[in-house]
This record gives C-alpha cells, sequence and structure tokens, in this order.
C-alpha cells in the first residue's frame, strides 16, 4: 500500500519510523478532510493500469501534490472527476489547513525534517473547532479567520456575524463572536503540550452596545489591555470591550484585534 507510506518507505529505503509516520499522519488527515488522495490528479487519472508500478511511480518516485503552488503537472483543478476534491478545499479547507497540507506534501514528502509533528495537527484542530459558528440558517462553518476577507457561510452565502478577529503571533486566530472560548490552543499553540482546552477567556455580547463583544478573564492572572490610547488590566473575572486595533497580553503573549 504504497500510497499510505512515505516515500523513502515504499520506495525500501528506510523501515517505518516516527519520521514517516507522520507523512503517513498528514496523509490520512488529507483524505479524512478532502476525500481524495493528495497526490490525485491529472497524472494519476491519465493512468491506464493502476498498478503497485504506477502506484510506486506516483506516490513514492515521483510525487506531485495536487494543490502545488507551481508544479500544476499533477493539478486536480479541472478534472471531472476530482470536481468534489476541488470543492472541497476551496471552500472547506480554511487556509491555516492548507497552509498545513501544503508543508506536508509540498515540502514534508522529501525531507522530513518538514514533516508536522502530531502536536502541531493537535493544536490546529482544536484552533479550528475554536473557530466553529453557527449561521442563522443553521449551518455550522470554520469561520476563516486567517482570510482577507469577512468569512460567508458556505450553504447561503450569508456574510458571518463577525467582524473582529484576535490574532496571536501572526498565525493562529480566533474568530470574535458571542460564545466564542479563547482557549490555550490559540494563545499558546504548540507550547500547551497537553493543556490544549485549558480556557483562558471567554467572548460575550457586550451589554450596552448591540453586536459588539466583550472579553472575559477566566484565568487566575491579570491581563495587560490597550485600546484607545487607554493601558488597563483585565483583571480575573473581569472585562473589556473588543474593539479594532486593540492589544492584550495574555500569559506572555501579544494578541492583537484585527478586523477585515
Amino acid at each position: 500500500m504504497p500510497e499510505w507510506m512515505a516515500p523513502e518507505v515504499a520506495l525500501g529505503k528506510t523501515s517505518p519510523h516516527s519520521d514517516t509516520d507522520l507523512y503517513s499522519l498528514a496523509l490520512i488527515l488529507f483524505y479524512l478532510w478532502v476525500w481524495e488522495h493528495p497526490m490525485e490528479g491529472k497524472k494519476t487519472w491519465e493512468v491506464r493500469c493502476w498498478d503497485l508500478p504506477a502506484k510506486r511511480r506516483f506516490y513514492a518516485e515521483s510525487p506531485v501534490f495536487a494543490f502545488h503552488p507551481t508544479d500544476r503537472s499533477n493539478a486536480a483543478e479541472g478534472m471531472d472527476n476530482l470536481r468534489l476534491m476541488v470543492q472541497r478545499w476551496t471552500r472547506l479547507c480554511p487556509q491555516r489547513l492548507k497552509d498545513a497540507f501544503l508543508t506536508s506534501f509540498v515540502h514534508g514528502v522529501h525531507d522530513r525534517n518538514k514533516r508536522l509533528r502530531t502536536s502541531y495537527w493537535i493544536a490546529l484542530f482544536h484552533e479550528l473547532m475554536g473557530n466553529l459558528v453557527k449561521c442563522d440558517c443553521g449551518f455550522e462553518n470554520i469561520a476563516d479567520a486567517g482570510f482577507s476577507e469577512p468569512p460567508r457561510c458556505l450553504k447561503c452565502e450569508k456574510a458571518l456575524p463577525i467582524n473582529l478577529r484576535l490574532i496571536v503571533d501572526n498565525e493562529r486566530y480566533l474568530a470574535i463572536y458571542s460564545g466564542a472560548r479563547l482557549e490555550a490552543a490559540i494563545v499558546k499553540g504548540v507550547a500547551a503540550h497537553d493543556n490544549l482546552d485549558r480556557l483562558l477567556g471567554e467572548v460575550e455580547a457586550h451589554p450596552n452596545v448591540p453586536g459588539a463583544h466583550i472579553l472575559r478573564n477566566r484565568t487566575q492572572q491579570s491581563w495587560r489591555y490597550e485600546a484607545q490610547g487607554q493601558t488597563l488590566t483585565i483583571d480575573p473575572g473581569e472585562a473589556r470591550p473588543l474593539v479594532a486595533d486593540a492589544r492584550l497580553e495574555i500569559e506572555g503573549k501579544r494578541i492583537f484585534v484585527k478586523g477585515w
């Protein structure tokens, strides 16, 4: 089954070990999300006999990611049999998840040092769960808080009720909506280790301003809060308004509040 092996294992260059398992993990995660193998594209669909030598060629000897940004020789776009794959990649993969798959299948396919650790995947999916937003139509969306435009519902195309987002380290995001949970996975990332779901703060509806939100401190430590020319604290149990360009410092991390 070379399709689920790291290339060096499928070619008999090494026995399975922790680094090759990381590549196999990325393969499985991609298949679960996109419903196709990441190397399934134009080249593979042109093969008439899908035997073991063919699998070795396209999965191990010369694999090309179907969504490779520069090598389009095996692109999935334009293939009728892969339309659902393209739709799921385009519409259902938040940019953070796309970046992880690109790292895995553009760089990590041959460089084991580029393969993402299990802890990274766990932290990433915690982050994605934190951005799960329910539209008025009832459809649940993973709000792509890292995107350059306000997210829209995948079902009804209506704009989701999200005007702001929290940004940590310019890579981790949390869409701001009533009920959003600021967990350690967002603030600390992989460094949170086994406490990824530790609750740090909760987003609530502003009591006096319709459509606005506040962030309540659920830790035992005070936070630094900067907004509209003021520097204040958010003590345990207290809350402050979330406004564009505000800054917070939570457990040593600088967090920015940004709009679209």
